[in-house]
């Protein structure tokens, strides 16, 4: 969807509230995905578009009619490739422990440690992650 889409499904509340996280001046008629936007009580500051996107993989996609039949699914970053084959295959690993979410080389943005954990439990449930090793130096 467009960002013009986004913002017709936000009350004015939402607007208002991203207007002031996006510093969007008072002459200004619009937001555009290049705003740059923090959020409250976080020094780091992200371009909007940069930010939806991270929204969408994080909770949108999860809850998108099309992936209502599959139990799983695995993607890789487009930068992202597998440079050997995997001792484990993380299907398996995702089958056998009944996981919802399995991560490799992750935590690696800001949010780690306890926050991260409670975090992920808060969204998936006690004991439905883990982080997967697929056998190897981490370059798999």
């Amino acid at each position: 969807p467009s960002l013009e889409d986004h913002l017709g499904n936000m009350t004015q509340s939402e607007i208002k509230s991203l207007y002031e996280r996006c510093n969007v001046l008072p002459n200004e008629t619009s937001i555009t995905w290049h705003h740059h936007c923090s959020e409250e009580n976080s020094e780091h500051v992200f371009n909007l578009g940069y930010a939806w996107q991270a929204e969408f993989r994080s909770y949108h996609l999860w809850t998108h009619p099309a992936l209502e039949e599959y139990k799983y699914m695995m993607w890789l970053d487009a930068d992202a490739m597998c440079t050997k084959t995997w001792e484990n295959d993380p299907m398996r690993v995702m089958i056998e422990n009944d996981l919802v979410l399995m991560f490799d080389q992750f935590p690696g943005g800001y949010v780690s440690g306890e926050v991260l954990r409670q975090k992920i439990e808060a969204a998936y449930g006690n004991g439905s992650s883990s982080n997967y090793d697929g056998g190897g130096d981490g370059s798999g």
